[in-house]
């Protein structure tokens, strides 16, 4: 029974299982007193009407971290006579660039080289080419294939669709 109150001496719990010839120790997980430790100060739980809040302590920190001048002490730098100036210089330098900027778009745009005139289409450019298979087109003298007198009959048609060039296969 001494190995056991070695055990229980231990800072972990400890569970005393028999194996076939010798005692094993098995180690459990910490128990909530030994886990307790993990953060750094104690949960404070505020509970109002309306809503539950856990405070764990590092709020606090970083609420003690940056904090703005109060309205009295920027009262007394904004009617220093450094500050006015320099306020009224960067007001003026603000402006100042801003029409530079407008005058060195507006110089850009009209120094760009324009744009060069495309060069002129040809004719086969201009409008659609339309392929007509004479044997599959209209016949004209009634043996049930398309002959050069049907493409003819047709071609003042083919001009008001806008055909500017036919190709006659």
């Amino acid at each position: 029974m001494a190995g056991e109150s070695e055990i229980m001496k231990g800072d972990k719990a400890a569970v005393i299982g028999d194996t076939e010839d010798n005692k094993e120790v098995d180690e459990m997980p910490p128990t909530y007193d030994e886990a307790k430790g993990l953060t750094t100060g104690e949960p404070v739980v505020k509970i109002t009407s309306n809503e539950t809040k856990i405070d764990i302590g590092k709020e606090k920190e970083a609420e003690a971290g940056f904090q703005g001048l109060t309205k009295d002490e920027l009262m007394k730098y904004a009617n220093d006579p450094f500050w006015v100036k320099l306020r009224w210089f960067l007001f003026i330098l603000f402006w100042i660039i801003w029409v530079a900027m407008l005058a060195a778009s507006v110089v850009i745009i009209i120094y760009a080289p324009k744009c060069p005139s495309p060069e002129p289409k040809q004719w086969w450019q201009k409008s659609p080419v339309y392929k007509v298979d004479v044997g599959a087109f209209k016949d004209s003298d009634g043996d049930a294939i398309g002959d050069l007198a049907g493409v003819k009959s047709e071609l003042d048609y083919l001009v008001e669709t806008g055909v500017g060039t036919v190709y006659v296969s």
